[in-house]
């Protein structure tokens, strides 16, 4: 088997242990150590606790915070002026939620208030510690299940557009993503491996907490006793860590949580067959929560259109318990307040399943039903009450949804996920596709120290072939050249009619890397190879336009490179011609051709050729592809590029901003010659603007 540094054993918990995993941190100012019992107890609520003595001290970690997580700080006071400076510094920084002033003595309350009561992140609370623990646990409830979720929407232009060009916008590929993911996760079997590994992982995240470590000892010796619903609602770090990683999309904790993820969805399913007849008469479904402005406005703007939320999400029969968590949001700095009222009144849920947790939950007395996570809404109107919360009418989709047909016919249909694989597998492929190459490496990592991989060699040699794809993306061609070349080897040793097309895209390409390496005649070979099985399928298949449109594109490159350029735009063009023949206007694959003959007409000098050519790229990569994706940095420097050749220096500089920001957040290494190229590209910008 191919061996090397990016191969070898890693440990399953690497990526997590780089990332926080909950959504709070709790920072205590003052005394400690007559308060030990106090942070036990609040150690129950949260787990990262960070106390300090010094206000100095205090001040600078709030300040060099950085992560996406929010700060509960707590100062503990004697007198009314003790810690005024750090509470006055600490109350305008955007990471810190909410400032909590602990007083003994109940004469301090009325300073206290004159002192702090004109701002909202500031509260004065007697203390009394369990009160103070209930108070807290309530707060940290409400903001984990009323603010801290996040959404995609799918608004119905853009759904119809689909229709006529079958393509996306990157709103609803982001959409889509999310929904491939949720069925990836909810396909890996309910084995006790994935239990074990589970609790591993938790165990490795907690282990200097007592209260979790009993938590999840629990988990193991009782979750076939109790429901999964019973831990997922327990004042403990499960729920708020599950819906952290739904959020954030955080994809290496969910593989590591899909166990449970799979046990509390089909609970949920469970239990919604067994009351059928009582969900059938339920009319409506209500939540209060917060929401960033500009999430809002997304929201807004897809009236008519699909919603999914990231996580499993919590709702109520009871009216006026959701409108009072609405309201709680109205006092937020940083959000708006937002209720929703859900219709379910419908027939064939389909995956969408919800249920009646009140009589599991630990939270009786709120009615809670509960969605499974990336249940699809249709937003139906949204309006604002004279108090300032935003009424939100959303409906349940059913199987019979039309534009949610599509979606699924438009998921099924579009991305190349081979569906004879296993979860896991398909789990990379999808990384890779999202250009999200560490998960991807993750993933085919864990698939290659499966011992019984070994014995199997086409899923081997499929498993090397993607992974040579992600190394080729993340500009790593020596890795990505051994192993093409290993999967290769795998398939031709194992020769059969259905391993032929896959033998050509192979030689194609390493014919790519040889190209990269300027080694035109070995790629022409590979090329010549690879087009003769396009050309002449086994089992008596018609040839493939596709594959023959990229052996054309390929060509035309090796034109390029060897100076013959009428040549190469020819190839250009009949792999185009080839390509608009045989698939929809604003499909991906349009756009490596595009793209050649921009750059091309760019080299002969025909600039407004090329500029007309890169904004139909552009309007095809927006529309297709999810944000973020690297060949929108490629796009971008690329017109760049021809706006400098054109002396539009200012408009160049913005474009070729914006592909570094995209080439900065991506996985590329800095001495990746894209990312080195890119940076130099900005600077040089910036310094003709400058001086002109």
């Amino acid at each position: 088997m191919l061996t090397n540094s990016n191969t070898s054993r890693v440990s399953r918990f690497e990526l997590q242990r780089r990332r926080p995993v909950e959504d709070f941190v709790l920072v205590w100012l003052g005394n400690a150590d007559d308060n030990n019992h106090v942070i036990n107890e609040l150690n129950r609520i949260l787990h990262d606790i960070r106390v300090f003595v010094d206000s100095n001290e205090c001040i600078d970690f709030i300040s060099e915070f950085k992560t996406n997580q929010k700060i509960i700080l707590i100062v503990n006071i004697k007198s009314v002026t003790d810690h005024e400076a750090a509470i006055w510094t600490a109350e305008p920084f955007a990471q810190l939620s909410t400032i909590y002033i602990l007083f003994k003595e109940n004469s301090m309350r009325n300073e206290l208030e004159q002192l702090y009561g004109n701002h909202k992140k500031i509260q004065c609370m007697l203390t009394e510690m369990k009160s103070f623990k209930d108070h807290l646990a309530h707060v940290v409830a409400n903001r984990l299940n009323s603010q801290l979720i996040s959404f995609q929407t799918m608004n119905m232009t853009s759904i119809e557009t689909a229709r006529a060009n079958t393509s996306l916008n990157k709103q609803d590929a982001s959409f889509m993503y999310a929904q491939l993911i949720k069925e990836l996760l909810l396909e890996f079997e309910l084995a006790s491996a994935s239990k074990l590994e589970m609790i591993e992982f938790c165990r490795g995240l907690y282990c200097d907490s007592l209260s979790e470590m009993a938590f999840i000892n629990e988990f193991e010796n009782n979750s076939e006793n109790r429901s999964p619903i019973y831990f997922y609602t327990a004042e403990h770090f499960l729920y708020r860590m599950l819906n952290r990683a739904l959020r954030l999309q955080e994809i290496d904790k969910l593989y590591h949580l899909r166990y449970y993820i799979r046990q509390l969805h089909e609970e949920l399913k469970r239990l919604y067959n067994q009351n059928h007849q009582h969900e059938q008469s339920l009319s409506f479904l209500y939540r209060g929560q917060g929401m960033q402005r500009e999430e809002f406005e997304k929201l807004q703007h897809s009236i008519g259109g699909l919603l999914s939320f990231n996580a499993f999400l919590s709702t109520s029969t009871d009216f006026d318990v959701a409108h009072m968590y609405a309201e709680t949001m109205l006092s937020a700095t940083d959000t708006l307040a937002v209720f929703l009222q859900i219709d379910v009144k419908v027939d064939n849920i389909g995956n969408n399943v919800f249920a009646d947790i009140s009589n599991i939950t630990h939270f009786t007395d709120e009615q809670e039903y509960l969605f499974s996570m990336g249940t699809i809404f249709r937003i139906i109107s949204i309006e604002q009450e004279l108090n300032g919360i935003y009424f939100v009418k959303l409906r349940l989709t059913s199987d019979r949804d039309e534009e949610l047909a599509y979606l699924k016919w438009f998921m099924d249909t579009t991305l190349h996920l081979t569906h004879h694989r296993g979860p896991l597998f398909r789990l990379a492929g999808l990384m890779n596709d999202m250009s999200q190459h560490s998960y991807a490496d993750y993933f085919f990592t864990l698939l290659l120290q499966d011992d019984d991989i070994k014995d199997q060699p086409c899923m081997l040699a499929s498993i090397h072939g993607n992974m040579a794809y992600m190394y080729r993306e993340k500009g790593d061609l020596k890795n990505a050249f051994q192993h093409y070349e290993f999967a290769l080897k795998l398939y031709e040793e194992n020769a059969t009619n259905d391993n032929n097309q896959t033998i050509a895209i192979l030689l194609a390409n390493l014919g790519e890397i040889y190209i990269a390496q300027g080694q035109f005649d070995r790629a022409i070979e590979n090329y010549e190879r690879a087009l003769a099985i396009d050309m002449n399928p086994a089992n008596d298949k018609k040839p493939n336009p596709e594959y023959i449109s990229n052996r054309y594109n390929q060509l035309g490159i090796i034109c390029e490179r060897t100076g013959h350029s009428d040549k190469a735009l020819d190839y250009y063009e009949k792999c185009l011609q080839m390509r608009l023949q045989n698939m929809p206007q604003n499909h991906p694959d349009l756009l490596a051709p595009y793209n050649n003959i921009a750059l091309l007409y760019d080299r002969l000098g025909q600039s407004q050729k090329a500029l007309d050519i890169y904004m139909r790229i552009l309007e095809i990569s927006t529309s297709s592809l999810p944000p973020g994706h690297l060949k929108f940095a490629t796009l971008y420097h690329n017109i760049a590029c021809n706006l400098e050749d054109m002396d539009r220096f200012i408009e160049a500089l913005i474009y070729a901003q914006k592909a570094f920001d995209i080439v900065e957040k991506s996985s590329l290494l800095p001495t990746h010659e894209i990312f080195i190229g890119n940076h130099k590209h900005l600077k040089h910008l910036q310094s003709i603007v400058r001086n002109t």
